[in-house]
């Protein structure tokens, strides 16, 4: 055979073997094989679906703490979950579980005396504003009008200003005296952790009889109050629980009050009177499971999850939605189940989680209260509507690639997808159990025994983008944990999720059948023929080549 015989035949080798061997990613296997079964897809109903948000935000609104970890409106929530579950006709039950639980008595109040005189009445102003930060201890109701006192920060101009103050002079606060005041803290000393370790000194030294924070820089000026999950005890920064430690009440007024506040106690002795009637115990919190079963293989799960407690605001992305999709994806399917059009190879677990927003603690329980090696993938809702529908990407672990999958099916639906880098939110709960158990004994004391080394690496969380004020552009930013993340804001018609709930919730409902429908089996590193036989006629060829291309040289 002449050289250029062999040559030809080595390149026909490459060739062929480039043709053969397309290396099989989950990518490829996605665009390849989706099949969301639209017709469950159609059943998604938008005004059944919002309704879900809806009522769940009622429920807040009807209660002093919201839906606060532990309260009143936590639970009637969970009860109504339950009750939703069972109206499907699905297999239903909860979980509870002792933790720190907290609620509000009445509602709480401030009104200010701007001289100080309550006598007279006539300057007498109600603060509208002012509320209890989750978790706050109880103010002292029976001794409740006290002076009001306030601390100033140096100039700045953004957040990263504040966040960059390497120190503050030991007498900076010297001529602020905060003893048995109710002082007014900035907000913004929360962004950084010298700064609150002043605060805690000062606070420690001179006995305050409460705290209330509210933005402090003009910048701020139109920045709704941020909540968080238990702010008022356990703010989760480095300096831990020091408002339970020093036994301070804890409130919250907007910039605008802030800045009334401030320049009272500037202009004379003002007194305000001021209750924050809460209680702090040791209690139940509760997890709301329901299942449908599984056709073929009924001890593997998929788990399609949502937290239902909130921060102190009406929570309606976050995450009522989340809930409100999960139900919907639950009512959807069990339709279909009881039709007979379609039955889930494996089963099928909604679980609606408490206390998410202390730190993932009701499914840090859950992974340790139920078996979780036959759980092969975890969708976490949470805060879904905004305006692009975001995954993020599973544990490196991961098999099956459901990120991918949700990609596929919001670009087949013409739905705004990105993927997050992150999110902590309870498919972390699976993804590192042991880390999330740990994390709830670090900040609250409470153990939970993990009793198994499982992990579910393909856990991923879908969520959407803006969420947060500093997230967003063209004037479009995101409004959860704020008063106004509600369904209709005043002033931000754009943040109206309705339609963009009802897109998103049926991409979650076409993956989620998709996957229980047999693609629970991909498996993105599965090796296949394919690329051995691309390696080794490469092999071959360059092999063939050399030798030709040697012999050549020699002949020369």
């Amino acid at each position: 055979m002449s050289g250029k015989l062999v040559s030809s035949f080595a390149i026909a080798i490459m060739l062929l073997s480039t043709l053969l061997a397309p290396i099989v990613t989950s990518e490829n296997a996605a665009a390849a094989s989706i099949d969301t079964n639209g017709s469950i897809m159609d059943l998604v109903d938008k005004d059944i679906l919002h309704g879900y948000a809806e009522d769940i935000v009622a429920i807040s609104e009807d209660n002093l703490a919201y839906r606060v970890a532990g309260s009143e409106g936590a639970n009637e929530t969970a009860d109504h979950i339950l009750s939703t579950f069972q109206g499907f006709g699905l297999d239903s039950r909860t979980e509870s579980f002792d933790f720190t639980n907290w609620d509000l008595n009445d509602r709480p109040s401030m009104t200010v005396d701007a001289d100080g005189d309550w006598a007279t009445v006539d300057d007498q102003v109600m603060v509208t504003s002012f509320s209890s930060e989750s978790y706050s201890l109880s103010s002292n109701l029976s001794d409740p009008v006290k002076g009001i006192a306030y601390l100033p920060l140096p100039e700045a101009e953004t957040r990263t200003d504040v966040e960059l103050f390497f120190s503050l002079p030991y007498r900076y606060w010297n001529d602020y005296n905060l003893t048995d005041e109710i002082v007014i803290v900035p907000k913004e000393i929360r962004w950084n952790n010298y700064l609150e370790s002043t605060l805690i000194g000062k606070l420690s030294r001179e006995g305050p009889a409460g705290v209330i924070f509210s933005w402090y820089y003009d910048w701020n000026s139109d920045t709704p109050d941020i909540q968080l999950g238990s702010a008022g005890g356990r703010p989760f920064s480095y300096n831990g629980d020091y408002l339970w430690s020093l036994g301070l009440s804890c409130g919250v007024v907007n910039y605008t009050d802030g800045e009334y506040l401030r320049s009272i106690v500037d202009s004379g002795t003002p007194q305000v009177n001021y209750r924050i009637n809460s209680t702090l115990y040791q209690g139940q919190q509760t997890n709301v499971i329901a299942t449908i079963p599984g056709d073929d293989h009924p001890e593997k799960q998929l788990l399609i999850t949502a937290h239902y407690d909130s921060v102190m605001c009406s929570g309606y992305i976050d995450n009522a939605a989340g809930v409100a999709a999960m139900l919907e994806t639950a009512r959807v399917m069990k339709i279909a189940y009881d039709s007979g059009t379609w039955k889930p190879e494996i089963s099928v677990v909604f679980v609606a989680f408490a206390a998410e927003e202390l730190s993932l603690v009701g499914s840090a329980y859950f992974v340790t209260a139920n078996e979780i090696g036959g759980i092969v993938g975890v969708i976490n809702l949470d805060s879904i509507g905004s305006q692009t529908m975001q995954a993020t990407h599973p544990a490196s672990e991961a098999r099956i690639g459901i990120d991918e999958f949700f990609e596929e099916v919001a670009d087949q639906e013409d739905v705004p997808f990105e993927y997050s880098a992150g999110g902590a939110s309870d498919q972390a709960s699976f993804i590192s159990p042991g880390f999330a158990v740990g994390e709830v004994f670090d900040l609250w004391g409470t153990r939970f025994s993990l009793t198994t080394s499982d992990e579910v690496p393909d856990s991923v969380l879908v969520t959407s983008s803006p969420l947060f004020m500093d997230e967003g552009d063209d004037g479009m930013i995101g409004l959860a944990h704020t008063r106004l993340d509600v369904p209709n804001p005043e002033g931000h018609d754009y943040w109206n999720a309705k339609e963009r709930l009802y897109q998103q919730s049926r991409v979650i409902v076409g993956v989620s059948v998709f996957l229980l429908s047999g693609a629970y089996t991909n498996d993105i590193s599965e090796p296949t023929w394919q690329p051995y036989v691309f390696a080794i006629a490469i092999i071959v060829a360059v092999g063939i080549l050399f030798m030709v291309f040697r012999n050549r040289i020699k002949g020369m």
